[in-house]
């Protein structure tokens, strides 16, 4: 598989559509919190890391993004042999980790600056989202950072 394509086998059932990735991009995780939607999309376009971002929606449909990968991003994405994922983007001293335990809601971790903002996520479970994220990253030659 090229470094730039994206796998077509049944995306559409392991990653459902979101508005705040837009079209043409693969939505590999998403958290709906009170006031906003955070996504983990996987552009169509790019090279490697640099095609990861995580982009926040508010209410209104105003987009922010919060991290990407490539450039001076380091990533790191582990799945723990009881079935928990994580991915986390460092850059600048900004944390930003995506937290899917096997059991329990999704966790947005943002860090900035030594604070610490830990919020759940209102949908169902995305352990198994995260999980086929992690092994999509690897297949595509997206490697973690050291």
């Amino acid at each position: 598989m090229s470094a730039n394509k994206t796998p077509a086998a049944s995306s559409a059932d392991t990653y459902p559509p979101s508005r705040v990735c837009g079209a043409g991009a693969l939505t590999l995780w998403e958290c709906r919190l009170p006031r906003q939607r955070v996504a983990l999309c996987l552009a169509a376009k790019g090279q490697g890391a640099e095609r990861l971002q995580v982009l926040r929606a508010d209410k209104a449909g105003r987009m922010e993004l919060l991290a990407a990968g490539g450039g001076g991003t380091k990533l790191r994405y582990e799945m723990s042999p009881n079935g928990d994922a994580s991915l986390e983007f460092l850059r600048d001293g900004r944390q930003i980790l995506l937290i899917d335990p096997l059991r329990g809601p999704s966790i947005l971790e943002q860090e900035m600056h030594g604070k610490v903002q830990r919020s759940e996520c209102r949908n169902p479970n995305q352990t198994l989202s995260l999980n086929h994220t992690v092994a999509l990253l690897r297949a595509l030659g997206i490697t973690a950072s050291p």
